[in-house]
């Protein structure tokens, strides 16, 4: 029952329109290929659809199946309420100690298993007083969501802290793979000012331990805990990143930088990228949709690219530890997460006071994420994905009930992933265009009656007027 309602609803949540679309009204258009059975698909909308369409909202999309017919269709955001982010969690640490004279010898890992869980055992041979920290191994067998990122909080040996880490990974503890190479962590404190850059991005391919190379433990900085955050469900769009170049601003009365974004993304993070190394930018940015639109503020506060030397202590060479400078590490601030946008004008501006760029203009990078389209397969297929119109706007019932329906019964239904085929011949690029307006034939007809009653009007005053003159 809850299958059918679910199809009813989807049936309901397009069926009206604004005007009933053709495929010849769309300028653009693609064969979807969907494995057979299915009575609802998923469908991922990639960058070039976003940068053809005309309307934001992406209103001017369609489906059609093999009569020409539309076919209703939602945009999964729509239909499915976020999803929920599992919280942080702090995983099972164990440190590695080696001596000052050989790194990696005297060192015994003993794993105790019976095929359900796993003790991690570590004895270290011959320790003195001379041992440091030199890396951790991380328990993630019993996580449950892929991870994300790793926070690191350490207690500092110094003042200022500046290492750069590797993070690799292993199902059983003897055959390490690389999961991140050459990332930056630093706590940096002056004139009672505090900074920390503590978070590693880890990709998806996990095993069962993390192994975190710590060169910071020559200085004595002992890490205190991992936390993992994690990905907000098994199935989310990947990130995708793009970078635009700016020119400088227009308004004379401002400090700035103007970028134009060339497609309807849906925006949900920004990075401001420096050019040059120990730069600051502290500013604002803000967006807007079109030109002649007001500016919306997204973001208040510091950018930075820093640079520091940083040493790594886990290169030991004829069994002995070899202290060696690697190239400085770069600091670059984090991406910022926004609300989701679609605007594509964004603006830059900076307080040249407490600002030091250089003469490069900075890039702007912008984090997205696909708005997968869904569908139901009603009629024959092949199923055509239509769009770029400024003709025809499709929009979904304005019915709340029908999408908190639909929002209960989707999670419960099995659906179909559908992909792009062949890209159809580009179709008249006059659709692209707003419709010329209607001849005002109404306003014609008005001043064409109130002319002939003037005209009519002076013929009866020119008669009166020649009949006065004959009687005289």
């Amino acid at each position: 029952m809850r299958r059918l309602n679910l199809l009813l609803v989807l049936a309901l949540l397009t069926a009206h329109t604004l005007a009933d679309p053709r495929p010849e009204d769309f300028a653009y258009s693609y064969t979807i290929k969907t494995p057979t059975g299915s009575a609802i698909y998923e469908l991922p909308i990639p960058e070039a659809i976003y940068a053809k369409v005309v309307q934001a909202d992406l209103s001017d999309i369609a489906v059609f199946n093999a009569d020409n017919e539309t076919v209703p269709h939602a945009f999964l955001r729509a239909i499915q309420p976020e999803p929920v982010i599992p919280a942080p969690v702090t995983l099972p640490l164990f440190p590695v100690a080696a001596t000052q004279a050989q790194l990696t010898q005297g060192l015994t890992l003993k794993l105790l298993t019976d095929f359900s869980d796993a003790v991690i055992e570590l004895q270290q041979q011959n320790t003195n007083p001379s041992s440091v920290v030199n890396s951790y191994i991380v328990d993630i067998s019993k996580r449950t969501s892929t991870i994300k990122s790793l926070q690191v909080v350490w207690q500092p040996g110094k003042i200022t802290t500046v290492t750069q880490i590797r993070v690799e990974t292993s199902d059983d503890l003897s055959h390490w793979r690389k999961l991140v190479s050459g990332a930056t962590l630093a706590q940096l404190r002056y004139a009672g000012n505090t900074f920390i850059r503590d978070t590693i991005e880890i990709p998806r391919e996990q095993g069962k331990y993390l192994k975190i190379h710590w060169p910071a433990g020559s200085d004595g900085a002992l890490i205190q805990s991992v936390r993992a955050q994690f990905y907000a469900g098994k199935n989310t769009p990947t990130w995708q990143h793009n970078i635009y170049p700016g020119k400088p601003a227009d308004d004379a009365q401002s400090f700035g930088f103007d970028y134009e974004i060339p497609a309807y993304l849906p925006i949900r993070q920004i990075r401001v990228n420096l050019e040059q190394t120990n730069s600051l930018l502290q500013g604002r940015i803000y967006s807007r949709s079109a030109p002649d639109q007001a500016w919306h503020l997204r973001h208040r506060g510091l950018h930075y690219r820093l640079q520091f030397p940083v040493t790594d202590l886990d290169s030991p060479m004829a069994g002995q530890q070899h202290r060696l400078l690697l190239p400085a590490a770069v600091l670059d601030s984090p991406a910022i997460n926004v609300p989701l946008t679609t605007d594509r004008f964004w603006r830059v501006e900076y307080d040249r006071d407490r600002s030091s760029l250089g003469s490069d203009i900075p890039a702007l990078e912008f984090g997205w994420q696909t708005d997968p389209l869904v569908f139901l397969a009603r009629g024959k297929a092949p199923f055509t994905l239509a769009y770029g119109s400024a003709r025809v706007k499709t929009r979904q019932a304005p019915v709340a009930r029908l999408l908190d329906d639909i929002k209960q019964a989707f999670a419960t239904l099995p659906v179909t992933y559908a992909s792009l085929g062949e890209a159809h011949p580009p179709g008249s690029s006059a659709v692209l265009l707003p419709q010329p307006p209607p001849l005002p034939w109404r306003n014609w007809l008005l001043w064409a009656s109130l002319i002939g009653a003037v005209l009519v009007l002076a013929i009866l005053a020119w008669r009166l007027h020649r009949q006065i003159k004959g009687r005289e």
